[in-house]
């Protein structure tokens, strides 16, 4: 018999996103998983949807988590993790819901877990939704513009932008086999039991942003691996052209203060000795900026990022929503 899979989908007042999302699941050929549903604090109608669309899909077998508030990424897909592992799933497949999956990505993933017991982690090829507007199912077309595809750097040096992602890449070389590497994003990973029990999921203090790759760091802790497989795809609802509206204030908050985190947790010990060199500097350049008056509300969320990361104030910052 295959191993259970469980496939987490957090909901936050995004149900549309998440419906289309279920949508493309009803298709895949892996025939044993369940999904989790887990609505992280919605104030629209977001769980009543969750329900009417599990009465009227009996074929699937979901369950729904009701998170009281939003608990971020991390926290608020924690439940699920917990709840798939007492219930005996296998694997835990961790989804965002702004994805659409191709047909055999799943049984890709866990082929490939399943093959090597040092494999902790596995990660699909991620590709621009807009680069496939019209997928269908059965009918396959040309794959372009690649947002996620192994090619992953770590230069703790430019902290503010130490984890990065190659984007854009055209292609996938044909033949590519799966490769080991530093980090995956929560977009798509696939976690197998024994891993989850040693790590024990994600670290809430995050709240958003750089989670994924502190959770990757504990699997590879525990003497796991994390393997991108080319073969395996799906896509994200992530617009090449509105890449440019990331720079905003609530990004440079989480971005500046869960590096610093990330960096404490996470990197070598001659990081944790510069992350405070670099905090020093970047806090009066920011300071500079605010009085000239040039980009001043993404310099005082810079700023901020910062404040809080010193004063142990971690979670969700309560002026960006």
């Amino acid at each position: 018999m295959l191993p259970k899979v469980s496939i987490l989908l957090l909901n936050w007042n995004n149900w549309k996103e998440t419906e289309e999302c279920l949508e493309s699941l009803k298709n895949i050929k892996y025939p044993n998983f369940n999904i989790i549903l887990i609505d992280n604090g919605s104030v629209d109608d977001s769980l009543s949807r969750m329900k009417n669309f599990k009465t009227s899909n009996s074929q699937l077998e979901i369950v729904i988590l009701e998170n009281n508030e939003n608990l971020g990424f991390g926290g608020g897909n924690n439940p699920g993790i917990h709840y798939a592992l007492k219930n005996g799933s296998d694997y835990v497949l961790l989804l965002n819901n702004d994805t659409f999956v191709d047909r055999d990505f799943l049984d890709k993933l866990v082929e490939v877990a399943d093959h090597n017991p040092k494999i902790g982690l596995t990660t699909p090829s991620i590709f621009f939704h807009d680069a496939c507007p019209s997928v269908a199912f059965g009918r396959r077309r040309e794959r372009e513009l690649l947002w996620f595809g192994g090619k992953t750097y770590i230069q703790w040096r430019k902290m503010d932008k130490a984890v990065t992602i190659e984007l854009f890449k055209k292609k996938i070389p044909q033949g590519s086999l799966p490769s080991k590497i530093k980090f995956a994003t929560g977009a798509c990973m696939l976690i197998k039991r024994e891993v989850l029990e040693k790590v024990k999921g994600f670290y809430p203090p995050y709240f958003l942003y750089f989670e994924d790759v502190d959770l990757g760091f504990e699997i590879m802790r525990a003497g796991y691996e994390l393997v991108w497989v080319p073969s395996s795809s799906i896509w994200h609802k992530v617009s090449a052209t509105t890449l440019p509206k990331l720079g905003s204030a609530s990004l440079q908050y989480y971005n500046t203060r869960n590096i610093l985190l990330l960096a404490k947790r996470c990197g070598p010990f001659w990081v944790k000795i510069y992350m405070h060199f670099w905090s020093v500097y970047t806090y009066f350049k920011q300071q500079l900026k605010i009085i000239s008056g040039y980009n001043k509300e993404l310099s005082l969320a810079i700023k901020q990022g910062i404040e809080d990361y010193y004063r142990g104030r971690f979670g969700k910052y309560q002026n960006f929503e």
